[in-house]
């Protein structure tokens, strides 16, 4: 006997905007590095996994899809934090 199934909740495609109150202006996310005491821009972030205190491995941006696979392989590069 054929079954068809039906989704529970429907999607949303409703999203809201944080806004300046005063003028409603969109307001921008500035992304800060304490290090060097600036903001700093997307094309400059990266990311990483902190394995010690302190210390990451970066993550380029087709590991994250090759660490789904069941055997590991070891990191690109590592780089401290401190240094």
């Amino acid at each position: 006997m054929p079954v068809r199934l039906f989704s529970g909740a429907r999607s949303s495609g409703v999203s809201f905007h944080m806004l300046h109150r005063d003028d409603l202006h969109r307001i921008k996310q500035q992304l800060y590095c304490p290090a060097d005491n600036r903001v700093v821009e997307r094309s400059e972030i990266v990311k990483g996994y902190e394995y010690r205190k302190d210390e990451y491995v970066v993550i380029e941006s087709e590991e994250p899809r090759r660490s789904r696979r069941s055997s590991p392989r070891p990191p690109r590069r590592w780089r401290s934090s401190s240094s």
